[in-house]
């Protein structure tokens, strides 16, 4: 458990570890808790699994203070339009100030559990590296929503030891590849320290 949700809760004890309000403590405290050395790195591995691809629409669920979007806006000319959602107001916040040179950005406060149906799903590429903190079953509620042919990246969190705020950690690379079969032609997947990195095509 990081020393940042560990100080919140000790802070903050009554406050559910998967609640919006939590994860605007959270911010709150440390501006910069998802934008560390680790955050970088495995941002850089799963976007080199698209690297030579160009998609012009991009759709990212649960980005908080907009780290992926800024890496992957500067890699990438040609997107004419990414949306960056999270839900939690203060994370929010953050991404709009880190976000604004880039005109084609956009950011949405969203509940990605409850809310997809109030997003468009017309992108070439949906991207998530939070989906463990979401209740089982809420990747294929977003699989369900995109249209054939759309990209996937996502970045899958393996955790051995129970995390209050992963709720749906991703095993190993054969419990990704099992989960998704149905859903997903699988590009490429791949394990950078304690995460498993998945590039998809919907079916």
């Amino acid at each position: 458990m990081s020393k940042h949700i560990k100080a919140v809760q000790n802070l903050y004890p009554n406050v559910h570890p998967t609640s919006p309000l939590f994860m605007d403590l959270l911010y709150a405290r440390d501006p910069n808790q998802a934008r560390d050395l680790f955050y970088q790195e495995r941002n850089r591995v799963l976007l080199s699994l698209v690297d030579k691809r160009k998609f012009k629409r991009v759709l990212e669920l649960a980005g908080a203070t907009g780290l992926l979007a800024e890496m992957y806006l500067n890699l990438h000319e040609e997107t004419q339009f990414y949306l960056h959602t999270d839900y939690s107001i203060v994370a929010c916040k953050l991404a709009l100030a880190n976000l604004r040179r880039y005109p084609q950005s956009y950011v949405k406060l969203i509940d990605v559990c409850t809310d997809l149906n109030l997003l468009p799903w017309n992108y070439d590429l949906v991207i998530s590296t939070s989906l463990e903190h979401f209740p089982k079953g809420t990747d294929y509620d977003i699989l369900k929503r995109m249209k054939t042919g759309t990209h996937v990246l996502w970045s899958l969190c393996k955790v051995a030891a129970r995390i209050p705020t992963h709720l749906h950690p991703y095993e190993s690379v054969e419990y990704v590849k099992a989960r998704f079969k149905d859903w997903l032609e699988i590009v490429n997947i791949g394990e950078y320290r304690t995460v498993v990195l998945l590039h998809g095509i919907r079916l």
